[in-house]
Order: structure tokens, then sequence, then C-alpha cells
């Protein structure tokens, strides 16, 4: 009887070993768009994370812009606290909302690959490429909105200015000829702009959760006839509450 029960026992341990075994791997078993979706269906999961970063810019001349730091707390699923070192235009860099920023991505997705060099066995590093011509339009939209906040900006100084013989009105019309030839200038770089957006998110394998990511974005656009590059980065490291 003994020598019947012992090869069961025997069958029973290898098969759990080889289901916890298929468990360990399920992770890296995912292809690479799954891993993401999941991803952004376990950020949506939970209610309470803190999240903060840095978005800063290297202009045509290689001048680096001064960095913005921004941070955030969510809790309820609704983002209760945002912070940011700057109240100026670059400010419409930061992310306001880690959740959304996410599926926008998942949206313009092109491109999902696993970068197994930078990844272990605690997480999984996805390279993502987005769309150009839905980026195109997203930073098109936001610079536009750049422009406009930076002339709003410039007349509310218009008052403060009034100097040398010229009323507030001679300096008002002056202003609004140099904003029609900016923007017509403005609207040409912008017929020519082509966006290059390249990020890496690092997924915790554990829960499933983002944690961190890298996006670099290059804005090419013509300008006196010649290209210019301009590059946008922004680094977000978002953490969950620990489990209870």
């Amino acid at each position: 009887m003994t020598n019947r029960i012992v090869p069961s026992l025997t069958a029973a341990v290898i098969c759990t070993l080889l289901m916890l075994s298929g468990c360990s791997g399920r992770v890296a078993e995912k292809e690479p768009n799954e891993l993401f979706s999941l991803a952004v269906s376990g950020l949506s999961g939970i209610d309470r994370y803190t999240f903060s970063g840095t978005s800063g810019a290297t202009t045509p001349s290689n001048v680096k812009v001064s960095g913005v730091s921004f941070s955030g707390k969510v809790e309820g699923h609704k983002r209760i606290r945002m912070q940011s070192n700057e109240a100026t235009v670059d400010a419409a860099r930061t992310v306001g909302d880690p959740l959304a920023y996410l599926k926008q991505m998942q949206l313009e997705a092109t491109r999902i690959t696993a970068l197994p060099g930078e990844s272990d066995n605690k997480v999984t590093v996805l390279q993502i490429e987005t769309s150009s011509d839905s980026a195109r339009k997203r930073w098109k939209k936001q610079l536009m909105q750049d422009f406009d906040q930076a002339v709003a900006g410039q007349d509310k100084q218009i008052g403060q200015q009034a100097a040398g013989g010229k009323t507030k009105s001679a300096l008002s019309e002056e202003l609004q000829a140099e904003v029609v030839r900016s923007r017509q200038q403005f609207n040409q770089l912008l017929q020519t702009l082509q966006v290059k957006t390249v990020c890496k998110l690092t997924i915790e394998r554990k829960r499933l959760l983002p944690i961190k990511l890298l996006e670099h974005t290059t804005l090419i656009y013509e300008a006196d006839g010649n290209q210019q590059q301009e590059a946008h980065q922004l680094e977000m490291r978002i953490m969950p509450a620990p489990d209870r």
C-alpha cells in the first residue's frame, strides 16, 4: 500500500512544481502589447498613488532649457494635488494625470517591444514608439497654446512699458503688428513640423504596475530654409501606495 501512495505523492509534487513554474513565467511569456495594456489596467485599478517627474528641452543651438519639476497625488481615482516649480508656459510639459497620459500613449502606440537587456526578475522595460501623425497633431495644438499664452503675457506688460512719449495704445498697436508677423512665421514652422517620440516604460512584474516612464521627443522643422531639431525629455515615477 505504501509503495502505491509514494508515486502518487511524487507525481503530485512534480505537477505542483510545474504549475508554479508556469505561474512565475507568465509575465515573461506575455506579448509586449498585452503587458502594456495590463499595466495601464493595473494603474486604473488602484485608487492611491503619488507621482513626480521632470521635463526639459534642448534647443536647436544645443542650449538646455531649465527643467520643470512636478508632483501629484491621486486618491480615490481622482487627482487631488498637483504641484510644479514653474507657472510659465513650460509647465505645460508636465503630467497632470499619469493614467490619462498612459492611455493616450496607448492609443498612439505603433510599435511596442520588450528590452531584455534593461529588464530583470523584478521589472520589465518596454520601448514604445508612437504614431508620428497623432503626436504631430498633439504637439501642434500644444505649441499654438504656448504661443497664445506668450502673447497674452506680453499684452499684460504693455501698461508697464509705456514710456518715451509712446502711449499705451501706440505700444499695443506695435505689439499687435509684431504678433501678426510672428504668428505668420510660427505657422510656417508648424507646417513643416515632424515629431518623433520614443518612450521607455518600466513595469513592476509582481503587481503589473507602471512605475517609471522616460519619454524622448524630437521636433523637426524648417526655419529660414534650414532643418532644425529640438529635443524634449520627460521622466516620471509612479509610486503606488504599499499593499495593506
